[in-house]
């Protein structure tokens, strides 16, 4: 984390969240960003990343660019995997805000860096964040509620051994594995 920070600029003082992916109105970037603003009030040092592109990013810089211009909101724009990963293991909590996931391979990522997540509760949440241990979910779309999720998930463990776990199960070895298994009782 330490390492990460140093690399990226960032103060080992500051709460750091994140946010990979498409900057798309379906991600609830908006909700992010008012839940956000609630948890800087309390943490004045925390600052939230965005890392990704997408068309809402016009509408992000103009809906924040206060934050953006205080250093509280960083829009990274297209990061290689490699670089990705830094930025995740740079943060202190995991955030999701969408409206809709298929299945969310930047929660899979966030796990398998040990990061605690805060999610609304899209497909896929409930299987891999484990309610107080590793992360919450929200079934609201409320800022107050996500935001005080934001700050429980401060408290949780980082790297959390939970989400490394939990992210085993997702691994290309034990995803190939299960499909074998499926297709060879299918043939069967």
């Amino acid at each position: 984390r330490n390492d990460c920070r140093e690399q990226l600029a960032i103060s080992l003082k500051a709460k750091v969240f994140i946010t990979t992916g498409r900057l798309a109105s379906i991600k609830g970037w908006k909700f992010l960003l008012d839940s956000f603003r609630l948890v800087n009030i309390k943490f004045p040092e925390s600052i939230i990343i965005f890392v990704g592109e997408g068309e809402d990013k016009s509408k992000i810089i103009t809906y924040c660019k206060t934050l953006i211009d205080d250093g509280k909101v960083w829009i990274t724009g297209y990061k290689s995997p490699q670089e990705v990963s830094v930025y995740l293991n740079a943060a202190d909590v995991f955030v999701l805000g969408s409206f809709v996931e298929g299945w969310p391979t930047s929660i899979v990522e966030a796990l398998a860096c040990g990061r605690p997540i805060v999610s609304t509760d899209v497909s896929g949440a409930i299987e891999m964040i484990n309610i107080g241990l590793n992360g919450y979910i929200t079934e609201n779309r409320d800022s107050i509620e996500f935001s005080n999720l934001l700050i429980k998930a401060l408290s949780l463990p980082c790297p959390n051994h939970i989400s490394i776990k939990n992210s085993l199960k997702y691994s290309l070895k034990n995803l190939k594995a299960d499909f074998e298994k499926v297709w060879l009782n299918e043939i069967n």
